[in-house]
């Protein structure tokens, strides 16, 4: 085999694993065809994931917010059974005894009265101080509730008796009960705290 023959072999062999011309410009043109035929297509699934996942963490924000409220309402509801409570004792206290209650003492001797000694400085701020817990210390007509939100105030007459939960927080509700031993009605209402007076209110 002499040396032309060689190199025509090299020539043949490098030509049938080569792409011409021609070819990849077929092929670009496919892909780009292709292309063009399918991203609208992807378009829509891929605007109805997002519109999803938006729809997702609005519904997510929503039950953050729900269980927020839910959480307040829930500590309301708290400091009002404690509220009844008392209300109840300084009935019963009345019936027996012919008085109406004026501190925590008197409450504690019909109905456990829970709660923290009220701070000095009466905000939402003190919450890093340890709840020092009433315990036998309860000649006081002021105190903290056990969640430490609200301030529960105690205004008595020789006929009525007022406990008020004052909110710390300024637009959360607080609490106004009463209860007039003239008539033997008690009563209880949560009501905006801006309307939560402290002194003796009619029930």
């Amino acid at each position: 085999m002499n040396i032309i023959q060689k190199i025509r072999k090299k020539r043949d062999f490098s030509n049938n694993f080569g792409f011409s011309l021609a070819e990849i410009i077929v092929v670009l043109m496919l892909i780009s065809i292709l292309t063009v035929i399918a991203i609208p297509k992807l378009e829509i699934p891929v605007k109805k994931s997002f519109k999803t996942l938006k729809n997702y963490s609005q519904i997510g924000l929503n039950s953050l917010k729900n269980s927020g409220y839910l959480a307040k309402e829930f500590r309301l509801l708290q400091v009002k059974i404690s509220i009844r409570s008392y209300l109840l004792a300084a009935k019963n206290i009345f019936m027996s005894e012919s008085y109406v209650p004026s501190t925590a003492a008197d409450l504690n001797r019909f109905t456990p009265v829970n709660g923290c000694h009220l701070t000095k400085k009466e905000n939402i701020m003190n919450t890093s101080k340890v709840c020092v817990p009433l315990l036998n210390k309860l000649n006081i007509s002021s105190w903290e509730s056990k969640n430490r939100l609200f301030k529960i105030n105690m205004i008595s007459s020789e006929s009525q008796l007022n406990i008020l939960a004052i909110p710390y927080i300024k637009d959360d509700k607080g609490i106004f009960g009463c209860y007039d031993s003239k008539t033997g009605r008690t009563k209880i209402n949560i009501i905006e705290s801006k309307n939560l007076n402290e002194k003796l209110l009619n029930c």
